[in-house]
Order: C-alpha cells, then sequence, then structure tokens
C-alpha cells in the first residue's frame, strides 16, 4: 500500500463544504434573525429550505464514516498498524477529543470532534475486529434505535414545545454581540443543550463509523467498484430515497412545534439522511472513476488532506465575523448572507490547502496531532487522519 487514497481526501474535502454551511447557519445566529417566525426575506427563506433539504444530518454521517474507513486502514498498513498500534490510536483520539472540547469552547459549541473521539474510544478500539456483516447489522441497529428515539420524543412532548421566549433570544444575541468575554459565556450557556443533542445522535454517529469499518475491511473506496451498473444503480436509489425522506422531514421540521410535528421529521432525517449521504459519495466517486471535474476535485483533495485545520480554521474565521471576537455580526444576517460568508470561507480553505499541498506542507492541526500520536514526524500513511 503506498501513497494517500485520494477518495479519501477528496470525500473529506467535500464533505467540509456542506459542514461549513450548516455550522455557518449557526454560528451566525440565523435563528435569532428577523422575527420568532424565521427568516424575513423570502431569499432567506428559500436558503433555509436549501440547507435543511440538501446538507442538514448529511454530511457529519460521511466524515464519520471515512474516518472508521481510515482506522481500518491503518490497523492493514504494515508501516502504521503492527505493535503498538493502539497505543497511538488512543493517543490519536485523546488528541481529537482535546482539540473538539477547545472548539466547543472557545469557537463552536455544537462541535462533533468530541463525539467522534469519545465513540472512537469506546467503541473502535473495541470493534475493530467485528466482521462486515456485523458491522453493517449493528449499524442498522444503531439508525433504527435513534430513529425509535426521536419518534417517542415526538409522541410524548406533542402539544408540549413551544418557541423559545423573546427574553432567552435577546440575551444570547446580547452575550454574543458585546466582547469577547461574553460570547465565550454565551458558548457556555449553549454546552449543556448541544451535549445533549450529541448524546440523542450517538447512535447516528456510531452507525457511520461501524459502516465505515465494514467498508474498510472489504476496501470498497480503494478499488473499482465491480459492478459499475449495479453501483450506478444503487446511487439512484440511494439519491431518490434520500431526497424523499428529506422532502418530508423538511416540511414536519418547518411545521408548528406545538403538536411534535418537527422532531417526527427529525425521525423521518434520522431513517433516511445515510441514503442521501451515500447518493453524493457514490456520485463523487463516479465522476472520480470518470476523470471528470479534475481541478475541483483536486481542491477537494488538497482541503481533504487537511480536514481538521480547515473544520477548526472555518469555525475561527466565523467567529470572527459574527460575535464579539470581531465584528459582532451575530443575529444580524439572513441565511443566505451567511451561507454566503461560510462558502467563501470554504473556497479561502481551498485556495490555502492547494497552495500548502504544492509546497509539501501539512495543516498546523494535523501536525500537531501526528506528533501526539507518533511522538514525531512520521511520512503519511493511507488514510491517515
Amino acid at each position: 500500500m503506498g501513497g494517500r487514497l485520494a477518495e479519501i481526501d477528496v470525500l473529506r474535502g467535500f464533505g467540509l463544504l456542506g459542514v461549513a454551511i450548516c455550522n455557518g447557519q449557526l454560528i451566525a445566529g440565523v435563528a435569532w434573525a428577523g422575527s420568532a417566525a424565521g427568516p424575513v426575506h423570502e431569499l432567506d427563506r428559500a436558503t433555509v429550505w436549501a440547507v435543511d433539504l440538501f446538507l442538514a444530518a448529511k454530511f457529519f454521517p460521511l466524515m464519520a464514516f471515512l474516518l472508521g474507513y481510515s482506522y481500518r486502514l491503518q490497523a492493514a498498513d504494515p508501516r502504521y498498524g503492527g505493535p503498538g498500534f493502539h497505543r497511538r490510536q488512543g493517543r490519536r483520539l485523546c488528541g481529537l477529543l482535546l482539540l473538539g472540547a477547545a472548539n466547543a469552547v472557545l469557537l463552536f459549541a455544537g462541535d462533533i470532534l468530541t463525539t467522534y473521539a469519545v465513540l472512537g474510544l469506546l467503541v473502535l478500539l473495541a470493534l475493530e475486529r467485528m466482521s462486515p456483516r456485523g458491522c453493517l447489522l449493528m449499524a442498522g441497529v444503531c439508525v433504527a434505535l435513534v430513529t425509535a428515539e426521536v419518534s417517542a420524543g415526538a409522541f410524548l412532548t406533542a402539544g408540549a414545545v413551544g418557541h423559545v421566549p423573546v427574553g432567552a433570544r435577546s440575551t444570547i444575541v446580547a452575550l454574543y454581540r458585546d466582547g469577547p468575554l461574553t460570547a465565550l459565556a454565551a458558548r457556555l450557556r449553549e454546552l449543556p443543550v448541544e451535549a445533549k443533542g450529541d448524546f440523542v445522535m450517538a447512535p447516528d454517529v456510531l452507525a457511520a463509523l461501524l459502516a465505515g469499518l465494514a467498508a474498510g475491511q472489504t476496501r470498497f473506496l480503494d478499488k473499482e467498484l465491480p459492478h459499475r451498473f449495479a453501483a450506478r444503480g444503487a446511487g439512484w436509489v440511494c439519491l431518490g430515497v434520500g431526497l424523499t425522506g428529506s422532502v418530508v422531514a423538511t416540511v414536519f421540521q418547518h411545521m408548528d412545534p406545538a403538536d411534535g410535528r418537527p422532531l417526527a421529521g427529525l425521525a423521518v432525517e434520522v431513517a433516511t439522511a445515510p441514503a442521501l449521504t451515500a447518493a453524493y459519495a457514490l456520485g463523487l466517486l463516479a465522476l472520480m472513476r470518470a476523470g471528470r471535474c479534475g481541478p475541483v476535485l483536486r481542491a477537494f483533495a488538497a482541503a481533504g488532506r487537511m480536514s481538521l485545520t480547515n473544520y477548526l480554521g472555518q469555525s475561527l474565521l466565523l467567529d470572527i465575523v459574527y460575535t464579539g471576537y470581531g465584528l459582532r455580526l451575530y443575529g444580524r444576517v439572513g441565511a443566505a448572507a451567511a451561507a454566503g460568508a461560510a462558502l467563501a470561507v470554504y473556497v479561502l480553505g481551498l485556495w490555502a490547502s492547494t497552495a500548502l499541498v504544492r509546497r509539501g506542507r501539512h495543516g498546523p492541526a494535523e501536525v500537531f496531532l501526528r506528533r501526539l500520536t507518533n511522538g514525531a514526524l512520521r511520512p503519511m500513511t493511507p488514510g491517515a487522519r
């Protein structure tokens, strides 16, 4: 096995696009812009619907899948696996947990790295020997579990859910705009709510990790798809199921929360979002196999090589734009402007990543994580990070 696996880098780089736009909506305080009913302008309404339809909950499973896949590749690589592998992986996941915790406290309360790291420490090291069929079976059980959990919540809270009080909205907005310390205080206030949400959705992340382990053992990404026609058909089926579920979920989530229908929509989203994620991944793989969109895919690959730096950099730059760390625009922009700003930050990351790759350099977060993992810089292994 030689060199990096381009497919992993491309998929990671593409995943960063969805992550930037979705997280950008939250960091910008779009939920607090305008009236309590949501965005004021039609372009903002359309942006909210587009994000919910095509992006929300579609990309964190992709990144978790790639984490599981990379783990399996590293374990099988004689230059990286073998004696001391589990100890190094433990240090790597602890480093990821440290970076995620810092991101959650300082930059973005909705950080997902901590969930990846905790599940990796508790589960990946214990389940690495499970067969691909066993991994997929457990992944299906996890998706069914969280779907049932959210569905039960929708039933139990019907009629008992209301809007966030105006006073609470005003307090959060004021804290984020006031200054660096008050922005930090606002983020600390949000952490318990975000942690509860992460706990509820943890089985969904685990399902993606397990699917990645299964795919890594069969080496699905780093070989030609054996039956292109069948793979193409599977992609279209995933697209149909995923889009249908996303439409239903989005319609429900934009209804009055008093009867629990938004939670019912979330349950539909949990059950069907992996299909749309798979359709996106299969589409990108087909483009790679066909040799199309070369410059775009190379830019994705460059960003994917330093996905951790890009992810943390996105949070930092968007915080400077919206919070008391910088321009203090929190809650002052609509969904369309927030999406545009996130896209600009993402493109900046593509440019910086491409420049660093051409110079043979690595992102600072990757350097830190590799030093912590290995004790010294080593040549990159396939699927690393």
